[in-house]
């Protein structure tokens, strides 16, 4: 895939400098960064599973979008016989890397099913986020991390009540050695609840 996606930019490259153009920033090209600077950061958020499970589904999508971008505007409106020729050309460099990445993508799908858990595609955000988080509590279960999910999720009440917890519970009183130290309560005073 990296091989392909170089070979894109040298051809386009080589046109550029065989057609002495400057190439200019336009809402399409604009829309194209903004896209992929709001994507990358998305994924320095996520690791694991959840990173490779939105990496793939992103790849999905941004393929969709370069292809039909190149389908119903770029190649329909490019004037210059060259420049449509490079990227009707290119095509398949586009499309080859889309049927992999559904593939992948389907077979993600499958073990989900067979493990009992739904497919990922076409859920809302909210949706997606409440399946990740089932999926973390099936595949981490007995590995210590729920109580931080839950922490994390802003959920470790409205689960954990129905133990008898009570809402200070989410966290843990301070050591009085602690306090102690400090000596002033209007500063350092202990967690609520826990007076």
């Amino acid at each position: 895939m990296i091989k392909d996606h170089q070979s894109v930019l040298g051809q386009a490259t080589a046109l550029v400098a065989m057609l002495k153009v400057t190439p200019k920033d336009n809402a399409v090209s604009k829309k194209l960064m903004a896209d992929a600077e709001k994507t990358r950061k998305m994924f320095a958020s996520k690791s694991g599973k959840v990173f490779e499970r939105a990496y793939i589904n992103n790849e999905v999508a941004y393929h969709k979008a370069v292809i039909s971008t190149l389908e119903g505007v770029l190649i329909p409106e490019s004037q210059n016989q060259e420049l449509k020729q490079l990227l009707q050309s290119v095509m398949p460099a586009f499309k080859a890397p889309l049927d992999h990445a559904q593939m992948v993508q389907k077979n993600l799908n499958q073990v989900s099913s067979r493990a009992g858990m739904l497919s990922y595609s076409n859920l809302t955000k909210d949706a997606t986020r409440d399946r990740i988080y089932l999926e973390r509590r099936l595949e981490l279960s007995f590995e210590g991390v729920r109580w931080l999910d839950l922490r994390s999720t802003g959920q470790a009440y409205s689960v954990m009540q129905k133990f008898a917890m009570l809402p200070h519970m989410t966290v843990f009183p301070i050591p009085l050695s602690q306090i102690q130290l400090i000596n002033n309560p209007t500063i350092f005073p202990q967690n609520e609840g826990y007076n």
